[in-house]
């Protein structure tokens, strides 16, 4: 039966991307996409949901593109579908349903208040729509320790593949800033952040010598892609991450101290010179800062009067030059994902994303410092990990706005979603520990 129903309905689904692909008459595309998902379809003959879900989805990172991302999801939720339809279970469990429902309505609302209506929907499907999905089915698999952690190493063996190629080509071709599959160093910097705290706690923690050169590879990798991307915002923000991880864990500290000591004392002189610049002081403005600050004085404006529903999504750039047509810069987006938030779908998103987020952060963070027993290490560790690269990322985007992007919304949500996992199963290995500790008392008595 199970297998009948992955037929059936993956034929339905190769014939939607081929269908999106042809829609641009180009049968390229149409022969490319049909080759991919039949390759995909031929793996998913031999591997569960599970193995789908943890090592074949994470392989998007590489490519990105729009229609892989669209039919490796839909694929997952076949595949997720028949899993359930072989156990007889069509259960499915929905956290946060409430902020869930408020922010997809909120950005529904931002798609049809939209000026531009194919970026209004398309920001829907692939910032929202999509990545929510894809939170909603982790959350119900249930992943275990194992599973997260293969994940996540695939997407950091994807990212420092990134980093070593894009600093290959800034070696050879002396163009900086240019980062291999992305289309902007910033998102690109800001997803590595993501991903370099678990990068470097996998590296303390490898056991054998094969592992730990794999790790090194993997780390450096990651590191090199930062650097390539030259992006202040993500330096500084992933040390703020990387003080976080380190005050919870000593090894990590002993690893760190000398960053941090380098930190400590080139941080304040940096952000002091900085200042200088932005100020106007000396021979060399900041002209990226002064833009940044001169668009986030113009937008007070508008916060009054979109303050409710929003101004559409991605919105801001038609507005905001028609506004200021004598701005410093052309903004494409009022760089400040809180503020974009604010202004693509309303106050009401605003909240239900935030909520939804700090709420899933502050108890990952606690449940680093309660549960310490010997059961909940290995997820602790992992925990932490995640956790590192969610502060990195939330604290970049008060100078950016790159969270629109599919790669990192989709990030961003799976992260969320392995949080509460983890959170939960770590609550559980704790209460059963602490209860079998109680019996054996009484029993002793």
């Amino acid at each position: 039966m199970a297998t009948g129903l992955v037929w059936s309905m993956l034929l339905v689904v190769i014939i939607i991307p081929v269908a999106v692909a042809c829609g641009i008459y180009d049968y390229r595309i149409a022969l490319g996409v049909f080759v991919a998902i039949a390759g995909i379809v031929g793996l998913i003959l031999f591997y569960n949901v599970r193995t789908f879900s943890t090592i074949i989805l994470p392989l998007y990172y590489l490519i990105i593109i729009d229609h892989v991302v669209f039919a490796l999801v839909t694929l997952f939720i076949i595949t997720f579908l028949a899993d359930r339809a072989n156990r007889a279970n069509f259960t499915v469990q929905i956290p946060y349903p409430l902020l869930l429902s408020l922010l997809l309505a909120a950005s529904a609302n931002g798609a049809v208040r939209a000026l531009d209506k194919d970026i209004g929907r398309y920001l829907f499907e692939y910032a929202f729509l999509i990545p929510i999905i894809v939170f909603v089915l982790y959350y119900n698999l249930k992943n275990s320790t194992e599973e997260i952690t293969t994940h996540l190493t695939v997407i950091a063996a994807v990212t420092s593949i990134i980093g070593w190629i894009s600093l290959a080509k800034w070696i050879l071709t002396g163009i900086p800033r240019e980062m291999f599959r992305w289309d902007s160093q910033n998102p690109a910097g800001c997803f590595m952040g993501m991903m370099l705290p678990f990068a470097l706690i996998s590296l303390i923690d490898a056991g054998d010598k094969k592992s730990r050169m794999f790790w090194v590879l993997v780390f450096a990798g990651v590191l090199a892609g930062i650097l390539v991307t030259q992006t202040r915002a993500v330096l500084v923000s992933l040390m703020v991450a990387m003080l976080y991880v380190a005050s919870k864990d000593k090894n990590i500290l002993k690893v760190m101290l000398p960053a941090i000591l380098v930190a400590g004392i080139a941080l304040p002189s940096l952000i002091i010179y900085r200042l200088a610049m932005l100020l106007g002081m000396g021979d060399n403005p900041d002209w990226s800062s002064v833009g940044r600050v001169q668009i986030w004085m113009n937008s007070l404006e508008y916060i009054p009067k979109y303050f409710w529903l929003g101004m559409g999504m991605d919105s801001f750039r038609t507005k905001y030059m028609a506004d200021f047509p004598y701005s410093f810069i052309h903004a494409k987006h009022v760089h400040n994902v809180y503020l974009k938030w604010l202004f693509d779908i309303g106050v009401f998103g605003l909240f239900a994303y935030l909520a939804i987020i700090s709420k899933s952060l502050l108890n990952a963070m606690n449940a680093v410092k309660k549960y310490l027993s010997k059961a909940t290490e290995a997820d602790r560790r992992l925990l932490l990990g995640i956790n590192g690269g969610l502060i990195s990322c939330l604290a970049a985007s008060l100078v950016d706005a790159t969270l629109h992007q599919t790669p990192l919304a989709m990030l961003l949500w799976t992260f969320l979603a392995f949080q509460l996992v983890i959170v939960a199963r770590m609550r559980s290995e704790f209460e059963n520990s602490a209860l079998d500790e109680m019996l054996l008392e009484t029993g002793k008595r």
